[in-house]
């Protein structure tokens, strides 16, 4: 069963230890988009919970099944805060 897209996003900011805004930037890079693409669409996130294509490919691309069982085992122990 493929897991949120949202999901997937958390899983891979936990593991690169940096912010949400940052893998939108790192997606952008990978396409060669601007940083105000970026900018751009990260506010549409916010204010809609749609994630750009090219961010939700940057993500798969970029996840194992390691992280995403990582990040179930962080939540399920209640250490970050979503249990």
């Amino acid at each position: 069963m493929p897991l949120d897209s949202a999901f997937q996003l958390q899983a891979l900011c936990l593991k690169l230890d940096i912010s949400t805004f940052r893998v939108f930037e790192l997606a952008a890079d990978a396409c060669c988009f601007l940083k105000s693409k970026a900018a751009c669409d990260f506010n549409e996130y916010l204010l809609t919970g749609s994630l750009p294509r090219y961010v939700t490919l940057y993500v798969t691309k970029n996840i194992t099944d390691d992280d995403i069982i990582l990040w179930q085992a962080l939540i399920g122990q209640g250490m970050l805060g979503y249990a």
